[in-house]
């Protein structure tokens, strides 16, 4: 018993380096992107129409990607494989009905976008310009198309994980931030915001192929399944459902976040944006890589009845959290305003830019720990089948969430209020 959990904990070590540095250049190349994006339109309206509107599909991941979906089939995925030993007969069956249910949710969603895409920005913005209203509206098509195939991505790269492949799930984001980085350096003289666009379904839709043509190695193919009567898909349903109404949770708080930004003086949005994606950098390199390896290893020890290889995995990938999150918190704190500055200070985004993004990010970074514990926790509810818990601790702070932020703007403290 010691012997496998010394094993199991050397794998999610060597895992979690893996996913950390293809993190790390994938993050990387997120602050390019956001710099290009930056130097290209600058803090205007039109960044500010670009940012906002690409949040709207990024909240759906949260349901349909790697978010809610994801934390409900990956351990039905690696619970079937654990069961068969490595087999991919129940596994199979399962991704086909999956995929199924991804085409019947993206298809709908997206036409339902197409049809009332101005009422949608109108009712979630606080646009006053009929330009940008109407700028918005024609991106989110396109965004919301973005949205299909990174969904098949999730799934792809879920189902890897599953079996404990990482690399290429991790390292095919790179593709999606090339194209959307070439896309308006290349492209946006012709093209204006709409390279943005271009780039983003040239992304994804490579970033899903790429992640394809590895799990074709272990078995899997392209065959899709409606029929949706099947033991393994209705766990993944009675998970999904609690998960889902967290994420939905999450999605309107954050989307209330941007609404409240975009209420805010010009450039607040794009400030937001850049604050969380700076943020994101160290969180994803470390947070993620950490609960992506970390997760079906839970899920593995729960299923197989390993309370003490369990409880291993827990302790371990909390102490890593902090080993890795508290440095980083305390690094970003202190340079806040020097990193805005030398990963995005070009061209049309100047040094006010760079303060205004600088006076969010130290809010973001004094909180960056906790926030991973708890992402981190969330997840160990998820391996062990309790799900009421989240659901009940993300309502509450939620609710904090969206009262704090309200308060502080109300007492006119501005954009830290976020």
């Amino acid at each position: 018993m010691a012997s496998s959990e010394r094993h199991t904990s050397r794998d999610a070590a060597s895992n979690s380096l893996v996913i950390m540095i293809c993190t790390l250049a994938s993050r990387l190349l997120g602050i390019v992107k956001a710099r290009a994006i930056a130097t290209v339109f600058g803090a205007t309206g039109i960044a500010d129409v670009i940012n906002f509107t690409f949040n709207i599909p990024n909240n759906f991941r949260k349901l349909f990607a790697e978010g809610a979906l994801s934390s409900a089939y990956i351990p039905v995925f690696t619970a079937s494989i654990t069961k068969e030993e490595g087999g991919t007969t129940t596994s199979r069956s399962l991704l086909a009905r999956m995929q199924g249910f991804q085409l019947l949710i993206t298809i709908p969603l997206v036409l339902f976008t197409w049809i009332w895409r101005e009422p949608i920005i109108v009712f979630l913005s606080d646009f006053s310009d009929p330009a940008s209203i109407r700028l918005s509206s024609e991106l989110l098509v396109y965004f919301m198309i973005f949205l299909g195939s990174i969904s098949f991505a999730a799934l792809y790269g879920g189902v890897l994980q599953s079996h404990g492949s990482f690399f290429t799930a991790a390292a095919a984001p790179l593709i999606f931030s090339l194209s959307v980085i070439g896309s308006v350096y290349l492209l946006s003289d012709r093209f204006g915001a709409y390279s943005m666009a271009l780039g983003v379904i040239a992304g994804g839709t490579l970033q899903a192929i790429v992640t394809y043509l590895r799990l074709r190695r272990h078995g899997y193919t392209m065959l899709v399944s409606f029929n949706f009567a099947n033991p393994e898909f209705k766990r993944v349903m009675k998970g999904w459902a609690p998960v889902t109404i967290t994420a939905v949770i999450a999605i309107v708080t954050q989307q209330i976040a941007f609404y409240f930004a975009s209420s805010l003086s010009e450039g607040t949005v794009t400030a937001f944006s850049n604050a969380i994606i700076l943020w994101q950098a160290p969180y994803g390199i470390f947070y993620t890589a950490i609960a992506t390896v970390f997760f079906p290893a839970m899920v593995s020890a729960f299923h197989r009845k390993a309370p003490e290889e369990l409880g291993a995995l827990i302790s371990k990938g909390m102490l890593y959290i902090a080993t890795f999150l508290i440095p980083a918190a305390l690094v970003l704190t202190v340079l806040r305003n020097e990193t805005t500055a030398v990963l995005l200070q070009s061209g049309r985004f100047n040094l006010g830019d760079t303060m205004e993004t600088g006076r969010i990010l130290i809010w973001f970074s004094i909180g960056m720990p906790i926030v991973a514990w708890y992402g981190f926790m969330q997840r160990v509810c998820f391996s062990t089948n309790k799900f009421t818990a989240t659901l009940v601790v993300g309502i509450v702070v939620s609710v904090l969430d969206i009262f704090i932020t309200w308060l502080g703007i109300r007492l006119e403290y501005g954009s830290p209020s976020l």
